[in-house]
């Protein structure tokens, strides 16, 4: 919002719209095979208010046999702020992100931030947008995992009759993931061995009406540290 800020459940947002022309696509925090997310920073690294970009649910996109995961048409990136002792800013952010059809084009634009703390605003579209962000609150989808191998996992809903309308996505800050929908469950597979992963796994799952994320801790995975032997019988 242009001298405004929008202020929704005791935190203080801006949003960035990004408009795609047909067949275009930008990315989710994890865009699969191709992509990168979209990132923001102050021009001055040295101003105090943290920024955190939230990430609406996404979609998954397959162009030549590329499967990709993120955004067409329009999406706006809700984008927390953290309030310090100022009640306005007038400062420049650098925004890096990528857009992709036939080609991908890198765009790297620096945008100036005009935002009052004393103004709430209100848009019907940017909370629209902040309602499909995935939130840890939630607690409508449980999940039972199960160690396939060093590499794989195997995701069970628990108690749940509509696996054919829900979408899952995963993102880790230590890997990359791929997750496949199977018939009656979820298989993610990591880039690493799950034994070298220290940082939260967060899955993003959705129905189409309830948006929710849930963490694991990799040092907690059942069986982690159990090793298959093999024995050959001659």
């Amino acid at each position: 919002p242009s001298n405004g800020v929008f202020l929704v459940e005791d935190k203080y947002y801006f949003g960035v719209k990004i408009d795609l022309q047909k067949g275009w696509k930008t990315y989710w925090k994890n865009p699969g095979d191709a992509g990168a997310p979209l990132t923001i920073n102050w021009k001055d690294s040295s101003f105090p208010n943290k920024l955190k970009v939230l990430f609406p649910f996404p979609g998954k996109f397959l162009d030549h046999d590329v499967s990709t995961i993120g955004y067409e048409n329009q999406v706006i990136f809700p984008v927390e702020i953290q309030k310090d002792e100022v009640d306005k800013i007038n400062e420049k952010i650098d925004l890096n992100y990528l857009v992709c059809k036939d080609i991908c084009i890198p765009i790297s634009e620096t945008k100036k931030l005009t935002l009052n703390f004393l103004k709430e605003v209100v848009s019907d579209s940017f909370l629209k947008s902040y309602k499909t962000v995935p939130k840890r609150k939630q607690n409508y989808f449980n999940i039972d995992h199960k160690i396939v191998s060093s590499e794989k996992i195997k995701l069970d809903l628990i108690n749940n009759d509509e696996f054919e309308n829900i979408q899952l996505f995963a993102h880790s800050e230590d890997t990359n993931l791929k997750v496949k929908k199977l018939k009656s469950f979820f298989e993610v597979e990591f880039d690493d061995n799950i034994n070298s992963l220290t940082k939260p796994i967060n899955f993003s799952i959705s129905n189409g009406k309830v948006y929710q994320e849930i963490s694991f801790d990799p040092n907690k995975f059942e069986n982690k540290n159990t090793k298959i032997i093999y024995y050959v019988i001659l």
